[in-house]
């Protein structure tokens, strides 16, 4: 990193504490070790205000990039947040057609009635391709999710959000310190930072994520090349 790499020696008293830093900023420095070890993610921007743009190249070859965009929310998604979040997602989407692959909403709990709509959009892009958008199946089913969103008063395109969404209402696994840190250690090393050095290099990216780059592009290359030892 320009001011801060993974392996050098800082203090984490604060880190393992956790005291001050958001949900957010949390989600991102656990999914950032992932996506660093995939060679065509490209980087991120954290907005500071419950959005995240993250940004891969089409191929090895990095000639061009899409972009993903996530909506992080650390209490309780009432329908109309949601309704707000998904349809500004699909005016996005039709103000830049093509600008975003992907949109995100990722929250730590749901209103009654929308937990079932992960599940839901998981199971209409199975049958568009087990059935494919003509069949009787299919239409059914479209149907019966065009009902879903009304009764819940979500007026996003139900094309786009099968197109396009991907959402997920249980990441409050994030808040618990225990299941959070155990399960960091591990993909850390993986990506090839020493086991004893783990705090440091945890220490490094949240300072990052946190502080310097705010609003600003991470980009893996010019900011994330001393990750391993």
């Amino acid at each position: 990193m320009s001011d801060h790499n993974l392996t050098g020696r800082q203090s984490v008293a604060g880190l393992w504490a956790r005291n001050g830093f958001r949900f957010q900023d949390q989600w991102i420095l656990y999914n950032l070790v992932g996506w660093l070890s995939d060679s065509l993610f490209r980087g991120f921007v954290n907005e500071g205000a419950d959005d995240v743009d993250v940004f891969w190249y089409n191929t090895p070859s990095k000639s061009g990039f899409y972009s993903e965009r996530y909506q992080l929310k650390d209490r309780n998604l009432d329908n109309r947040t949601l309704d707000e979040i998904l349809t500004g997602f699909d005016q996005a989407q039709q103000r830049n057609m093509g600008s975003w692959t992907r949109f995100h909403v990722v929250s730590t709990r749901c209103a009654l009635g929308t937990e079932g709509l992960p599940a839901t959009l998981t199971r209409m892009r199975d049958m568009r391709v087990a059935y494919l958008e003509s069949s009787v199946e299919y239409r059914a089913a479209a149907a019966a999710f065009k009902e879903q969103l009304k009764k819940l008063k979500i007026n996003a395109s139900p094309e786009f959000l099968v197109n396009y969404v991907q959402l997920d209402f249980a990441a409050a696994w994030i808040l618990n310190a225990d299941s959070y840190w155990k399960g960091f250690h591990g993909p850390l090393m993986s990506i090839g930072v020493d086991e004893e050095k783990v705090a440091d290099a945890a220490a490094a990216l949240l300072h990052m994520i946190t502080t310097t780059h705010v609003g600003k592009l991470v980009d893996v290359n010019a900011d994330c090349q001393r990750w391993s030892t």
